[in-house]
């Protein structure tokens, strides 16, 4: 009996029970890739693969068990958690990039009732683990001492009267930037942290027309940017983000604010394969994995 098959089998009808459902099934090697020592890709359903149980749990499985000794993942859903937790027990140390950060955005102090868990650093001491001696790479949102801050987004930068930050934090986590010889202009950003809604923006200095980079590190539903391009009414402004979500018709808002041009890389795996085409096929965007 060829396992990898019937286990490849097994997910594929879990996948089309879970859209009869009305649920996204997760296709996980779109989040997850396992490289052997010669940097060839691990074919999932043969090489290694995850069996699903019927009530919502996985496992990951391989076939050999020192075959892969690198992989890349995007950490942007539990069940993706769960099985790189999974990993020094199936197979020892690898060695691991992460393309993006379980947690990362909700560890921040705020006001209210809103309890900061310190998900993030629970997530990176597991990832330490699984790792080990290995190499370890993180590129994750809201962090100015990552890897992600240096990340350079493949952007002419000469053609910019100045680059625009939404906030302070904004200019201190985009390392890239620094240096870049273009006037800088950042705003004041507040934010209610029970709703999430921005009740405050404003630009710390004065603005001319012109045209503009805006640029932050992660682009969700896009609220602060539609806001920055309402405060720029007379300037061009094009949008530069490491990590790009673009969710529920972002992009569909940015362009109606105004946005020319957007980049942005693939950190981010989107639910949805044609969701990911749509953003390439609308945005610049880099890979980094």
């Amino acid at each position: 009996m060829n396992l990898a098959k019937v286990r490849d089998e097994k997910r594929l009808s879990i996948d089309s029970d879970a859209r009869a459902h009305g649920r996204i099934p997760l296709r996980f090697d779109r989040y997850l890739r396992f490289y052997n020592q010669a940097e060839n890709l691990l074919e999932f359903g043969r090489a290694w693969g995850v069996y699903e149980f019927p009530d919502g749990q996985n496992q990951i499985w391989f076939v050999s068990r020192n075959e892969a000794t690198r992989a890349t993942v995007c950490l942007n859903h539990p069940a993706i958690l769960d099985l790189v937790s999974q990993i020094p027990d199936a197979i020892g140390p690898i060695s691991l990039m992460v393309t993006y950060l379980y947690g990362a955005r909700s560890d921040k102090s705020t006001s209210g009732t809103r309890v900061v868990c310190n998900v993030a650093a629970k997530t990176r001491s597991m990832l330490e683990e699984v790792a080990r001696s290995r190499e370890l790479t993180i590129l994750a949102p809201h962090d100015s001492n990552d890897l992600a801050s240096e990340i350079g987004l493949e952007v002419e930068l000469s053609q910019y009267d100045g680059i625009v930050f939404p906030d302070a934090s904004a200019k201190a986590r985009l390392r890239w930037l620094m240096n870049s010889g273009r006037e800088e202009i950042v705003f004041e950003k507040e934010r209610d942290q029970q709703t999430g809604e921005i009740v405050g923006l404003k630009p710390v200095t004065g603005l001319r027309a012109g045209r503009y980079l805006v640029a932050d590190d992660i682009c969700d539903g896009g609220a602060t940017f539609v806001q920055v391009a309402q405060k720029l009414p007379a300037c061009k402004v094009d949008l530069a983000v490491t990590h790009g979500i673009f969710s529920g018709g972002a992009l569909d808002r940015l362009c109606a604010a105004g946005y020319g041009q957007i980049w942005t890389t693939n950190s981010f795996v989107q639910h949805l394969i044609e969701d990911e085409a749509e953003i390439r096929r609308r945005c610049n965007v880099q890979n980094v994995w």
